[in-house]
Order: C-alpha cells, then sequence, then structure tokens
C-alpha cells in the first residue's frame, strides 16, 4: 500500500461495493501506519458504508486509539 500511494493519479477516496474506503479498511485490520498514511493523502474521513458504519465506528470498535486521536484532530469530521 506504501508504494500504491506513491503513484500519481492513485485516488484514496475509491470505494469498495459494500461503500468501505481504504481508511474503512485500514482501521478495520488495525494498520495504524496505513491508516495515517491514507489520513495524509486526504482520504475521505466521513465516508460511511452501505450499512451506514462510518470510518470514525470502525476505529472505534477496534480501540484504534491512534487512529482516533488523528480523526479528532480533522476539522471537517462528521461525528
Amino acid at each position: 500500500v506504501r508504494t500504491l500511494l506513491t503513484f500519481p493519479g492513485v485516488n484514496v477516496h475509491s470505494t469498495i461495493r459494500t461503500g468501505q474506503n481504504a481508511l474503512h479498511c485500514a482501521a478495520n485490520s488495525g494498520n495504524f501506519e496505513i491508516f495515517r498514511m491514507l489520513w495524509e493523502r486526504g482520504a475521505d474521513v466521513n465516508c460511511s458504508d452501505a450499512d451506514g458504519i462510518s470510518v470514525l465506528m470502525v476505529a472505534a470498535s477496534g480501540t484504534m486509539i491512534d487512529a482516533l486521536r488523528l480523526l479528532q484532530e480533522h476539522k471537517g469530521l462528521n461525528p
């Protein structure tokens, strides 16, 4: 993922068929390093999947404290 994010034109806003974006996936897997990289590149922190599950909810359910701190810093976060 690190390498892919260095390519020009990579869309960090893409979603899979369930509506989850890469931040959902990173939070779900507990991978803070990838979560931070996506966040720094402007991935949509307000994305909700088809079931209405937000990135914040996924991070909180997995107790990703560092991810929750990053999200808290984001001025445009919709709780």
